[in-house]
């Protein structure tokens, strides 16, 4: 016997026993499932497994019950492993990627470096299928004697110029000629060289500039930040592990190749006591605050360890600490150390007067903590980080202070509001690969070729009860702690890199490809192929 032709009280009994995933998923199966859905005490038990306001549901008729189901399962993404619609920009060979960003802009770019490639591919990502955008080599002849390292998007100083490009690149240059005959000196000699390409736009730049950069005895340059406003960090990584960040500095109008950028500061990062592989070397970089601080990010937190509020011109090497904080964990009933990251979404309340000249407003942050401990006890929470601000003038002189994530950084406490269910720190090079929505109410990490998807209110999150968000079962209330418990997509390979185009489409960039995941609310779970041969090296720029 099918399982539609059961009886409708048997149906709706195994029904009320599947997740609100499964669930939802069910109601595009069969007309037999859809009717047996409306039922008031399985959508009233499916109501109060979602996290949600639930106060009053019971006073709704069965079809409201029914429409609030659908749009509160599927805000949640409950059903995105199986419905969402799908594109897969295949490569036609395994992709062995070096290095790759994510610029976001209008419209979102990406550049790629692969092993043993002589350019660097951009390409623009927008509503219609992903094309390349241009192709860019270091040096205008177009030599084979280059070695790509890293690579870095920056915001041009002059915003309808488009972007700047900057590459860190190895070439050979040749120290005796073939007449010389005295062989005790070297042939050809490594140099690094650093070259910005100004004003990327529609076409290729026609303003690069190089400079040569002086290689730190005995290290590997492992990450690299650009500014607008002519700064530029790299991280070296020494054999024992120890990492150091050098802050250069360089006349932007001058196009001298042949002078070294100047050495402004230096940050020692010294590696922790831990045998954990990837604990403490500098992953990626990034300016942030319009260029005023630098954040610093290792491969098994995806959040910033280290950061500092200005940058002054001093030869004294200077130690970092982690930007640490204390939590009471529900789950160990202990307090423990954990890394904030940078905060993914502010809100800003109103003044609130509190005396004749005096008047009170807030800014609220929500960011994600990781816990220090790399062991299999590590957890990671969205937390929470309040910012007080007292102006004079009474209650009519208003409030003036402007709206920046970035600004949360200076928060001293913070509170869990909830935990990352499933969230694990990654072993591998690559690490925790982590990217947040433009809004806020999405969480997306990958380890390795695993995806995870938190979905959060973030209103109720701030201003509501915590008590009436979450349903019981996952509801500290001695912690005033909930857990969120995400979804997680199919695996299309190994996650280099992931970016929210908006709230509903993730896109992941593997070995194999790139994946576009439209999980809007229209979506049906079509899957498409397009190809996309992500690394032609046949033509330059």
């Amino acid at each position: 016997m099918l399982l539609t032709e059961l009886p409708l009280e048997l149906l709706q009994t195994i029904l009320l026993d599947t997740d609100a995933g499964t669930l939802l998923t069910s109601l595009f199966s069969c007309r037999a499932i859809f009717n047996a859905a409306k039922c008031r005490t399985l959508l009233l038990s499916q109501l109060y497994g979602i996290p949600g306001l639930i106060l009053g549901i019971e006073d709704l008729s069965t079809t409201e019950l029914f429409l609030l189901f659908r749009r509160r399962a599927t805000a949640e993404l409950y059903a995105a492993g199986t419905l969402s619609n799908i594109t897969n920009y295949a490569s036609t060979h395994p992709l062995k990627i070096r290095e790759c960003r994510f610029f976001n802009g209008y419209p979102l770019l990406l550049a790629t470096v692969h092993h043993q490639s002589l350019f660097i591919n951009i390409f623009e990502i927008g509503p219609q299928p992903i094309r390349l955008r241009t192709q860019l080599h270091p040096e205008f002849s177009c030599s084979n004697k280059i070695e790509l390292l890293k690579v870095a998007f920056a915001a041009s100083a002059i915003p309808i110029s488009g972007f700047d490009l900057a590459a860190l690149y190895k070439t050979k240059i040749c120290l005796r000629s073939l007449e010389d005959s005295d062989m005790s000196k070297p042939r050809v000699k490594d140099v690094l060289k650093l070259i910005v390409f100004h004003h990327l736009h529609v076409n290729c730049s026609t303003i690069r500039k190089v400079k040569n950069i002086r290689r730190v005895s005995g290290s590997e340059a492992d990450g690299l930040a650009v500014s607008k406003n002519g700064k530029l960090a790299i991280a070296w990584r020494s054999p024992d592990g120890a990492s150091q960040v050098l802050l250069y500095g360089w006349n932007a109008n001058s196009d001298d190749a042949e002078d070294d950028v100047q050495i402004l500061t230096t940050y020692k990062l010294l590696p922790r006591l831990s045998i954990d592989y990837g604990c403490y070397l500098v992953f990626d970089m990034e300016f942030i605050q319009e260029d005023k601080c630098l954040n610093f990010y290792s491969p098994d937190h995806p959040v910033h360890k280290w950061y500092t509020y200005s940058f002054k011109a001093s030869s004294k090497t200077k130690n970092l600490d982690p930007n640490r904080t204390v939590l009471l964990t529900p789950d160990d009933e202990d307090w423990g150390f954990y890394s904030i990251g940078m905060p993914f979404n502010a809100c800003h309340e109103p003044c609130i007067s509190t005396g004749d000249l005096q008047t009170e407003c807030r800014t609220i942050y929500l960011a994600v903590a990781v816990s220090i401990d790399p062991g299999p006890r590590s957890h990671a929470f969205v937390v929470q980080g309040n910012q007080e601000h007292v102006s004079i003038g009474g209650r009519n002189s208003g409030c003036i202070h402007s709206i920046s994530t970035a600004d949360g950084i200076r928060c001293m406490g913070w509170q869990p509001l909830s935990r990352l269910v499933g969230w694990r720190q990654g072993r591998s090079s690559l690490g925790t690969v982590m990217a947040t929505s433009p809004q806020g109410r999405r969480i997306a990490s990958a380890t390795w070729s695993d995806v995870l998807i938190w979905s959060l209110d973030l209103d109720l999150l701030r201003f509501g009860h915590l008590s009436c968000y979450f349903r019981q079962n996952d509801y500290h209330a001695l912690q005033d702690v909930g857990k969120l418990r995400p979804i997680k997509l199919p695996s299309r390979g190994v996650v280099h890199r992931m970016a929210w185009l908006n709230e509903t489409v993730l896109l992941t960039l593997t070995d194999r490809g790139l994946t576009r995941w439209d999980m809007d609310h229209m979506s049906w779970g079509q899957e498409t192929t397009c190809p996309w041969d992500a690394a032609p090296n046949s033509r330059g720029p």
